[in-house]
């Protein structure tokens, strides 16, 4: 009992009643996360493999270095990571981890969809992350809950929200800075972000790279060019990897037909979407889509110079 004694002797003696009974606290950004991965890298090739189906995707990452300095490209930007930083990387940002300053490391990554509140987050795009004590126990957290052996549905109950207090906890009480460029890379702008915007919506609105470049009040010629030099990434490469990665993610439906998909990726017909299923996976839609559902399916995103309907 005297445990239990110390503990309420810790509960305020006045907690003031509302006025008003019906109106309490909201958080109407708030996060809320699904689908969480949990992975480290140990050694310089697997943290560097050199495909663009690794450095482009759908989801969130939040890098978190243990062992091992090294740079990351992030939108055309280099950035220098050192033990103890932490890095979110945005859905279709496109990143690629360089240089490390040894062989043998220790990188954790944190991968995730966001619901709700991606919003939120972009207050920790593009910056430096040094994890206070609270954070670090919130990352301990999630690794204790990820290796723990109950079940994936106990395990999820644990992990979302504790990931959800990690992210709120960076953006509103963590240490964070502007990360610095190492290169002469140009960095993130407002131009590119809006350019980003445009192509994406190019994808349900049937525009040519043409509009899109009338759209930004340039020369198309200007467009490929700046678009490329900060993203490290053609515009129809960076729509194309959209595209792909859009219909994976409904891929996952089996409740969608193929032609659904096709339609929802912004595909005029189904023939179309096949060709460049194939065209970019290796694999038909169907066999895509096998692959996928079985968790097995590892891909390399075709460089060649195709016609994307740009």
């Amino acid at each position: 009992m005297r445990q239990l004694s110390d503990f309420h002797a810790q509960i305020p003696l006045r907690i003031n009643e509302p006025e008003n009974l019906y109106s309490g606290l909201c958080a109407s950004d708030r996060v809320l996360v699904d689908n969480v991965l949990m992975f480290q890298r140990l050694t310089r090739s697997a943290l560097s493999q050199n495909l663009l189906g690794n450095r482009m995707h759908h989801r969130y990452v939040l890098t978190y270095v243990i062992e091992g300095a090294g740079r990351v490209l992030l939108d055309g930007t280099a950035i220098a990571l050192k033990e103890g930083d932490a890095l979110l990387v945005a859905p279709y940002q496109y990143h690629d981890y360089r240089e490390t300053d040894v062989e043998q490391l220790r990188w954790l990554f944190i991968t995730f969809e966001v619901l709700k509140g991606g919003g939120f987050l972009s207050g920790l795009r593009d910056r430096l992350l040094r994890l206070d004590e609270v954070s670090r126990d919130l990352l301990l957290a999630l690794v204790d809950i990820w290796q723990n052996k109950s079940s994936e549905h106990v395990r999820g109950a644990e992990i979302l929200p504790t990931l959800e207090r990690l992210l709120l906890r960076l953006r509103c009480g963590g240490q964070v800075s502007r990360a610095s460029s190492l290169s002469s890379g140009e960095p993130v702008d407002e131009w590119v972000s809006q350019v980003e915007e445009l192509i994406l919506k190019s994808v349900y609105e049937d525009w040519s790279l043409e509009e899109v470049a009338r759209r930004a009040n340039v020369s198309l010629r200007y467009l490929r060019s700046r678009f490329e030099k900060v993203l490290g990434v053609a515009p129809s490469e960076y729509r194309a990897n959209y595209q792909l990665h859009t219909a994976m993610l409904l891929m996952r439906d089996s409740r969608l037909s193929l032609s659904q998909v096709a339609e929802r990726s912004g595909f005029s017909s189904l023939p179309v979407f096949s060709r460049f299923v194939k065209r970019r996976s290796g694999l038909a839609p169907s066999q895509l889509r096998q692959s996928l559902l079985k968790g097995a399916f590892e891909f390399s995103f075709s460089s060649s110079n195709h016609d994307l309907s740009m």
